[in-house]
Parts: C-alpha cells; sequence; structure tokens
C-alpha cells in the first residue's frame, strides 16, 4: 500500500472530512464526503482540491439533520440518511432528486446498493418476520423484504455486509469470526470460519472495547474478501483524547479468495490509521488520519497484495 499523492485538502471555512459518514467517489472523479456535525456535503476535485458545499442544517428539500450514512449506487446517485429518518437523494452532479422516509437508521458498513437500485440492510433496530437480512425497494422504501437467520441463531450487533454485484454478498457478525455467503434468494451458500487465537468469540455480544471486533467487509471485483478487524493491543494504553476512542486497540486486515476460502493475506497494524478506512475500487482506496481542530485529513492510496518474499 503507498500513497497516491492525492489528499483532500481543507477550504477556507474549515470544512474537512470527519470519520463518520465516508468518503466517496463518483465516477466523474469527484470525491464527496457528508458532515455529521455540520449537515452539508462537501466535495473535492480528482486532485483533492477543495470544489464546493451542497446542503445546510434544515428539514426541506436537500437539507439535514445529524446525517448518519452516505452511498454512492451503480448509478452514481448520492444517497444521505440523517437522524430524522429521512432518505435524502442527489444525482450525480448532486442535484436534490428526492427526500423520503428511511426504513432504518442506516449503518454504513450494515447496508449496500445492489444492481438494481435496491438497497440490502441489516441492522439491529429492523426485524421483518425475525429475519437479518432485508431488501428495501428503491421506488418505496416501506416496502421491505426479509430472509435470513444466523448460524448461531441470534444477532450480535449489526452485521457487516460486502456486496460486489451480482446475486451474492457476503455478511459476518461483529463478535464472531464467520464469513457467511448468502444469495439475494435468501440461500445460504457457504461459510469460512477462521479459528484463531487472537480471536474470542463472544456469545453475549457484547462489543466492550479490549475484545476482537469485525468492523469492515470489502467484497472485490477480483474474487477477494477484505476483512478488518479491530483487536487488542496491550503494548498501548487509552488516550481520551483521540476521536475514535480506540487507541488501545490495532487493525488487524485479512484478505480471502472468494473462490477457495484460502487465507491469502494477514497483516497487523499498531497504528489504526494505516490500513485503509475506505476502498473506491479494486485498486484504490483511502485512509484517515487526525488533525488539528478535529478535522480529520484523508490521504488517498494504492494497494494491491503482492507475494511475500521466502525466509530463510
Amino acid at each position: 500500500m503507498q500513497s497516491s499523492g492525492i489528499t483532500l485538502k481543507i477550504d477556507e471555512n474549515g470544512d474537512g472530512p470527519d470519520a463518520v459518514p465516508p468518503i466517496l467517489r463518483l465516477a466523474s472523479g469527484t470525491f464527496v464526503a457528508a458532515s455529521s456535525e455540520r449537515d452539508r456535503l462537501t466535495t473535492w476535485l480528482v486532485n483533492g482540491e477543495p470544489d464546493r458545499v451542497v446542503g445546510r442544517t434544515g428539514i426541506g428539500p436537500g437539507e439535514f439533520r445529524r446525517v448518519s450514512a452516505v452511498y454512492v449506487d451503480f448509478s452514481d446517485t448520492v444517497h444521505v440518511s440523517d437522524a430524522p429518518g429521512r432518505w435524502i437523494v442527489f444525482n450525480s452532479v448532486l442535484e436534490h432528486v428526492r427526500t423520503t422516509s428511511s426504513p432504518s437508521f442506516a449503518v454504513t458498513e450494515s447496508a449496500a446498493f445492489l444492481n438494481d437500485g435496491n438497497l440490502l440492510l441489516a441492522p439491529p433496530n429492523l426485524t421483518v418476520d425475525r429475519r437479518v437480512f432485508h431488501v428495501v425497494d428503491r421506488h418505496n422504501p416501506q416496502s421491505i423484504r426479509g430472509f435470513g437467520t444466523l448460524a448461531g441463531g441470534s444477532l450480535e450487533g449489526a452485521m457487516q455486509i460486502a456486496y460486489s454485484n451480482g446475486r451474492t454478498f457476503w455478511a459476518a457478525s461483529p463478535t464472531k469470526y464467520v464469513l457467511e455467503h448468502w444469495s439475494l434468494d435468501g440461500q445460504r451458500i457457504g461459510s469460512i470460519e477462521r479459528r484463531v487465537p487472537w480471536f474470542i468469540a463472544s456469545d453475549s455480544g457484547l462489543l466492550a472495547q479490549g475484545t476482537p471486533r469485525i468492523i469492515r467487509l470489502r467484497a472485490d471485483n477480483s474474487g477477494t474478501l477484505w476483512v478488518t478487524i479491530r483487536v487488542p493491543d496491550a503494548s498501548r494504553r487509552p488516550l481520551p483524547s483521540d476521536p475514535l476512542r480506540t487507541r488501545t486497540l490495532g487493525l488487524r486486515v485479512e484478505v480471502f479468495s472468494t473462490a477457495t476460502g484460502e487465507l491469502l493475506a494477514s497483516e497487523f497494524y499498531q497504528d489504526q490509521y494505516e490500513p485503509p478506512f475506505g476502498f473506491f475500487s479494486d485498486s484504490q482506496g483511502y485512509r484517515i488520519r487526525p488533525a488539528e481542530s478535529g478535522i480529520f485529513r484523508v490521504e488517498v492510496v494504492d494497494y494491491r497484495l503482492v507475494k511475500a518474499a521466502p525466509t530463510s
């Protein structure tokens, strides 16, 4: 993994990205971030220079109140979820299209837009016939189809979802290292279970600091599944001033072949800001580092799997 040389710069008004929601990249190359504190969308040009600000605090068309998540779908449409339970939709040039009620207080890692424009959700606060996964109709957000139960029989926090294209997706409970492969028809196709001494599954579902937790899944078009795990790191002490409040933990990134289940790579990062925080494509993503005044510095990075050198 190496820097691409592009960093999203803070504009003259101090607008910059925060850690949540994620950074998006549109087909035009424009970067988009939604500020949960300032209730607006901020955009950057391809070279990282500030472009413009869209929206403001309010409940009118194109306005927000406490943004909780932002997504871009396969048609380059931008979707924003906010705290009042609304779904605000913009086109690819960030013109407001419509505002509807949201079926859930969305969590980015537990939702994904499908090729047909419908939304796949797995949040803990939404159940349809006690099912874990839900497909929300893009034309009618109140039309929801539920399916699937967990192998363990209980839901332990918001499931992480990874979808690239087609009719299948991957999902994982945050406290058990079992990666489940599902079809959108509601069939469990298979699973990858990882047994390692540093990941002790939690049957209670408690996500306390200091216990392992799967925090991100990423499936790409090359047939690899990326898993980011927050794990205890006994060599570090808590720093209350840290924006993410996870200074006692390190991150481990593991990569699997979706075809064979083989573990292709595993790397532990004591610096939690070193690995990619999110992905734009199969070869490029971004990482976030804290900067002054609570604003985060976003660095675009290139990444790829490389064969390890033989050891003597």
